[in-house]
């Protein structure tokens, strides 16, 4: 066989496709990190595949699925950590699902504090719920009162309008004499 001959040509573009092949394996079908845990929360409003989890110095990876379970009262969130400093995951990190911004409320977020246990959550494991702080949205807390509460609420906010508006003048004199 020599440089040019056709058996050696032929070899050459036999290893060019079998790396070519390897590499769009490694790409598409890979996966990504195997560094994947769940959560399952009772509410998960407009956190999506692809929402990020961020740490204190920035993003370290994603969700990767958001499933509902329990006929849609919870969900099981399950995400990837890409920053190697974040794994594996201690058994007492605290996880908070966090507002985008002050104008959006649909780029949630979930951050991740760290913790120190040396107990691990072991590679497609699940914390504890008990590790997740989820944001109270005015329409569940609402739902929380039934029809009598609900209604004594009212009562109670309009009513005390009337009385603040009428004496007014009285409490702003009041007020710099109470006690802090």
């Amino acid at each position: 066989m020599t440089a040019g001959s056709p058996t050696t040509r032929r070899l050459a573009v036999g290893a060019l496709l079998a790396a070519a092949a390897v590499v769009l394996y490694i790409v598409f079908f890979s996966g990504g990190s195997d560094h994947k845990f769940s959560v399952t929360v009772p509410a998960a409003a407009n956190l999506v595949n692809g929402s990020r989890v961020k740490g204190p110095a920035g993003q370290i990876g994603k969700v990767t699925d958001v499933t509902p379970i329990d006929g849609g009262h919870a969900a099981r969130l399950t995400m990837e950590i890409t920053d190697d400093d974040y794994w594996p995951v201690a058994k007492d990190t605290h996880l908070t699902v966090r507002f985008g911004g002050t104008i959006s409320f649909s780029g949630r977020y979930v951050y991740f504090e760290k913790g120190t246990s040396p107990e691990t959550v072991p590679k497609g494991g699940e914390l504890a719920t008990s590790n997740v702080t989820i944001p109270v949205e005015l329409d569940t807390f609402a739902s929380y009162f039934n029809k009598q509460v609900r209604s004594d609420l009212q009562s109670l906010i309009g009513n005390g309008a009337v009385v603040l508006s009428r004496s007014s003048a009285d409490l702003q004199k009041t007020l710099p004499k109470a006690p802090a």
